[in-house]
C-alpha cells in the first residue's frame, strides 16, 4: 500500500519528467540492494537449510528483514 501511495504523488513531488526518472532510478536501485542483502544475508549465516536446529536463526533473520 505505501508504495501506492508514493508513485501516486511522482508527479506533484517531481514536476518534470527526467526528475521523475533520477527519482525512480535511485528508488529502484535501493530495492534493488534491499532484496540482494534480504536473499544472500541469511545464506552467508546459516549454514544448513535443512537442519531444524538453525530455525531459530531462521526467526531472527525474519525479523531482521521485515525491519
Amino acid at each position: 500500500m505505501f508504495d501506492v501511495n508514493l508513485i501516486a504523488l511522482f508527479p506533484e513531488l517531481f514536476i518534470t519528467e527526467d526528475e521523475r526518472r533520477k527519482a525512480n532510478a535511485i528508488r529502484m536501485s535501493f530495492y534493488i540492494i534491499g532484496l540482494l542483502i534480504a536473499f544472500v544475508l541469511p545464506t552467508i549465516f546459516i549454514p544448513d537449510f535443512s537442519d531444524p536446529t538453525y530455525l531459530p536463526e531462521f526467526q531472527i533473520f525474519g525479523v531482521i528483514d521485515a525491519v
